[in-house]
């Protein structure tokens, strides 16, 4: 009898959680439905906004011709001019 009512409450708290998790889902999908009309719309920039973004796709591209100097320095190293053929 005792295994039986185990066995039950088991299947019922299972269910409960089932059914809890469906509610809250739906709860949070109706929730995330209820946007503002701005949202995903691109608006006016803002004061210096255009400049902070010009900025920062400089300081990239300089980053990036460091890093091809640097990487390139070992090699210039290796070429040197006597060893290279000479047109005479």
């Amino acid at each position: 009898m005792l295994s039986n009512f185990v066995f039950l409450s088991a299947f019922l708290v299972t269910a409960a959680l089932i059914i809890a998790c469906a509610t809250i889902a739906r709860l949070v999908r109706k929730r995330s439905s209820r946007r503002s009309p701005l949202q995903g719309k691109k608006i006016a920039h803002l004061p210096g906004q255009q400049l902070t973004a010009r900025i920062n796709k400089h300081g990239e591209d300089m980053t990036m011709a460091f890093m091809v100097m640097y990487l390139s320095l070992p090699m210039m190293l290796f070429a040197r001019g006597d060893r290279t053929c000479r047109l005479e």
